[in-house]
């Protein structure tokens, strides 16, 4: 069996598997770091399917969709090429078939850039972008304490202290597969513009699942609650999306899956409870869905935002707690800490009240 860490439960109605329910063609591209019964119900069919969480840009092991749910290790094959460039064929290739088809369809598509390993194409190199990097300004040489996951295989990547030269390299990497990952969506977003009325009928969803620090705080992963790491891109587009207009109102990613139903007129099923319906944010871009966000690392971190203010609970292996409140109005590199300010003592004993709310 393919290395498939997650297994979604049975009970919990899957976005692809609602709208398949719903009369839409469901189709997966690209990586799927779930179980396969979960892929299986909630596709059916896909193509260049990864289903793992990272492995070799230009020799991915890929697999066809299988009826029967087998996606055993030895069916998987494998291209020299990158694989940004075949999840966009494959994504193009679904999106023209769907040229005389009458039958709404739903296409999934996860890339597995920019994850390390951070291997561009050669025309995306590190020498295109060497010499335009400009570390952020929270760019740190190790992190003042430890934390959580902080000796993880992400945090292994770059040397203890930070070395900037070896930092700017891998930004420099990292940009050159973000630009490359953009110009296959820009691919699949020509498909779309050629299908007659394809771009005019279609929701398209741009999301992330996290960020990277890259040095940022002297971490170079994903595994800690800074802004770097749980802040990621969300836009929509398509019938029922206002043009050019931002919010900056709290959401989850899961609150997707509901917002998408209403858009769509389908049902929202009883098993989403916790997430969001946002349509009325795409009504009016200052209304609020919700007062507060929260995040958790494992065990090791809890972390609440409410209005511009941020408190940070991290342990380390000694299970101390350290805090940090952070304004990121005025100070968005989160490199103020403002726990200890007897001034947002009042503040700061409300948000310790609400992370551990129920």
């Amino acid at each position: 069996m393919a290395n498939c860490d997650f297994e979604i439960n049975k009970d919990m109605v899957t976005l692809g598997q609602n709208f398949r329910s719903n009369g839409y063609n469901t189709f997966a591209v690209g990586k799927w770091h779930n179980d396969p019964e979960s892929l299986n119900r909630s596709f059916q069919d896909g193509a260049s399917l990864f289903l793992d969480g990272m492995d070799d840009h230009f020799l991915t092991p890929l697999q066809a969709y299988s009826l029967e749910g087998d996606y055993n290790i030895s069916r998987t094959t494998r291209q020299n090429r990158h694989s940004s460039d075949i999840f966009a064929d494959s994504s193009v290739e679904f999106i023209q078939n769907q040229e005389n088809s009458e039958i709404p369809w739903f296409l999934y598509v996860a890339f597995t850039a920019p994850h390390d390993p951070r291997t561009p194409p050669e025309n995306y190199g590190r020498d295109r972008y060497i010499n335009k990097v400009e570390l952020p300004e929270n760019t740190l040489p190790c992190h003042p304490w430890r934390i959580g996951d902080d000796r993880i295989r992400d945090e292994l990547l770059a040397g203890f202290p930070r070395s900037p030269t070896e930092l700017t390299e891998h930004w420099a990497d990292y940009l050159g597969m973000v630009e490359h990952m953009d110009a296959c969506i820009g691919r699949i977003l020509t498909a779309l513009r050629q299908l007659p009325g394809g771009i005019e009928n279609t929701i398209i969803v741009y999301t992330s699942d996290h960020g990277l620090g890259l040095g940022s705080h002297g971490l170079m992963g994903k595994q800690n609650l800074y802004e770097h790491s749980v802040k990621v891109p969300c836009l929509l587009s398509g019938p029922g999306v206002p043009e050019k207009v931002r919010s900056s109102s709290f959401i989850h990613t899961p609150d997707l899956f509901p917002t998408l139903c209403a858009l769509s007129d389908i049902e929202i099923p009883d098993s989403v409870r916790e997430a969001q319906d946002l349509s009325p944010i795409l009504e009016n871009p200052n209304h609020d869905v919700r007062a507060f966000v929260r995040c958790f690392y494992k065990n090791y971190s809890n972390m609440i935002r409410k209005e511009h203010w941020k408190l940070i609970q991290s342990r380390n292996e000694s299970e101390e707690i350290h805090e940090q409140l952070f304004n990121l109005q005025q100070d968005p590199s989160e490199m103020h800490d403002e726990s200890q300010n007897p001034n947002f003592q009042e503040l700061t004993n409300e948000l310790r009240q609400l992370i551990t709310v129920q």
